[in-house]
């Protein structure tokens, strides 16, 4: 894949469903730091995910296809789901970020994805040759977090995002659709058509 935008960030995760947490993130990121495009990256079997039950990717890109439609800077990738196996982001990094030609690609994590990144895949390699965009996230000091010291050799790699945020999560909305709440302004509209049509989460 090609691209010849200058400055991308990549967004990856479950996105089961996408929530309006997700696209704040990709907006405030796009803005601070001048991106011309942010790439959702739907997992296709997250390994500390394994043992959940994850629903179907077909649907899990379609409920993204709807919720960034009228984002003209977002778009999707569906490398990892076509991997069809489990997706480490040590391979995105190194077998995909180079098929961009991007003068810049970023990866945005929450913080505190951040704090447990030393139990991923290869995570010397993650910090160390990727560009972190890392979100403040409730309950984490992103100041404190960025200077602790194991995260000393890797401080040239990780751009603190400050930014409005919302504390939704994908688990409160599969836990209020099966408890039969409403999950109005959580989700986008159309996102709540899908999971209502296809009885999701139930």
């Amino acid at each position: 894949m090609e691209n010849s935008n200058r400055r991308l960030a990549i967004l990856g995760g479950t996105f089961d469903p996408v929530h309006f947490g997700h696209l704040l993130i990709a907006e405030q990121a796009r803005n601070h730091f001048l991106l011309d495009k942010i790439l959702f990256m739907p997992a296709a079997i997250p390994p500390h995910k394994m043992e959940k039950s994850i629903t179907e990717s077909d649907k899990r890109l379609a409920m993204l296809e709807v919720a960034i439609s009228n984002n003209q800077y977002f778009e999707i990738s569906d490398w990892e789901l076509k991997r069809s196996r489990a997706s480490y982001t040590s391979e995105t990094i190194t077998d995909y970020l180079p098929q961009l030609h991007a003068e810049k690609v970023f990866l945005i994590i929450g913080a505190d994805s951040l704090s447990d990144i030393f139990t991923w895949h290869q995570p010397e390699l993650l910090l160390g040759q990727a560009e972190w965009i890392v979100s403040n996230r409730p309950g984490y000091n992103l100041d404190s977090l960025l200077n602790e010291a194991r995260f000393s050799n890797y401080q040239d790699h990780l751009y603190p995002l400050k930014a409005p945020f919302v504390e939704i999560s994908s688990s409160i909305i599969r836990k209020q659709v099966k408890a039969g709440l409403s999950i109005r302004y959580l989700t986008p509209e159309p996102v709540i058509d899908l999971i209502h049509n296809w009885e999701l989460y139930k």
